[in-house]
């Protein structure tokens, strides 16, 4: 068992396959993991919604509004995060139940440890962020920090202190939570990338994205959206650079 870390996983109960395939994983690694019971969108509140959307008409961040998915997303690791403040590990590894985990993350996971405070993150995916800032490495293993980290929460390594960071940050949705660990700008938190791709997504295997849209999207809407998305990105990079 690695120590100084702990293992959750976040899982929709209408998503037993899912669930099989994540504990599959565990039981060939020798892995023991605690399984977070996702928030399902589509089954939140009306009123809970309601309020979130109006809220974000007012004043919203992102370049769209969210729908019963990513509100349901955001909500799951906030459970995390709740859980990582309150457990005696450092550390805790939160994988999306899609996540693929590769065997050398067993062999590098105390090294990967050992670069990184509890104040931090590491995202194990390896998928580069935006503008290189940073480099640590031992043992021949890698982390990297960027002036804006990559839009993915499948396989963050999580800091207790961070955990805290990020709730006292985000205690109420703003924008996606992929969006809300890029704005560097806000929970000044550093976040590393691992140079190796430790874990992917096996999300088309396993029937395609379990996120729910609130309604179809029209071409209107689409088009803006398209247009907003890289005003939005540039506008990040430039907050982040200015931390």
């Amino acid at each position: 068992m690695i120590k100084n870390l702990k293992i959750y996983y976040i899982n929709l109960d209408r998503s037993p396959q899912r669930k099989s395939f994540m504990e599959n994983q565990f039981s060939k690694l020798g892995l023991n993991a605690t399984r977070i019971n996702a928030v399902d969108g589509k089954e939140l509140p009306k009123d809970e919604v309601d309020e979130i959307i109006e809220r974000l008409k007012v004043k919203n961040e992102h370049y769209t509004l969210p729908n019963l998915g990513e509100i349901g997303v955001y909500m799951s690791h906030k459970k995390a995060w709740e859980l990582i403040v309150n457990q005696e590990e450092d550390f805790a590894l939160v994988l999306e139940d899609d996540a693929l985990i590769d065997n050398k993350l067993l062999k590098d996971i105390d090294n990967i440890l050992s670069l990184v405070s509890k104040n931090e993150i590491v995202d194990i995916s390896g998928i580069p962020g935006f503008y290189k800032k940073e480099i640590r490495d031992i043992s021949n293993i890698e982390i990297i920090n960027y002036l804006t980290p990559s839009l993915m929460v499948i396989s963050n390594i999580i800091g207790k202190d961070c955990a805290n960071i990020l709730l006292k940050t985000f205690d109420k949705y703003t924008v996606p939570v992929d969006n809300m660990l890029q704005q560097v700008y806000k929970h000044n938190i550093k976040i590393w990338i691992s140079k190796h791709k430790y874990v992917t997504s096996n999300y088309k295997q396993l029937g395609g994205s379990t996120i729910q849209k609130t309604k179809k999207t029209s071409l209107k809407d689409k088009l803006r959206k398209e247009i907003l998305r890289p005003i939005y990105r540039v506008k990040t990079h430039i907050l982040n650079y200015t931390l």
